[in-house]
């Protein structure tokens, strides 16, 4: 029964020598759509910090000659 229940989407909250017990389902579906929205959260920051890299990959390289210190200067 756990395993029916499990791939419903409700996973017990805790086992003990007297059973099973699960949480209510309004508790479940509730952090089940806290879940969502803060997994579609992340989906869009991957996207927008997929697109500045591929935008850095882009861009033109500087002249590291330009750049770089003389000869006996420090940074």
């Amino acid at each position: 029964m756990v395993l029916v229940r499990a791939f419903q989407g409700r996973l017990p909250s805790e086992l003990s020598g007297r059973g099973v017990k699960y949480a209510e389902r309004e508790a479940t579906e509730e952090i089940r759509d806290t879940t969502a929205t803060a997994l579609e959260g992340l989906e869009v920051a991957y996207r927008e910090l997929a697109t500045r890299v591929e935008a850095l990959e882009e861009a033109p390289l500087e002249d590291d000659e330009a750049h770089a210190p003389e000869e006996g200067e420090r940074e």
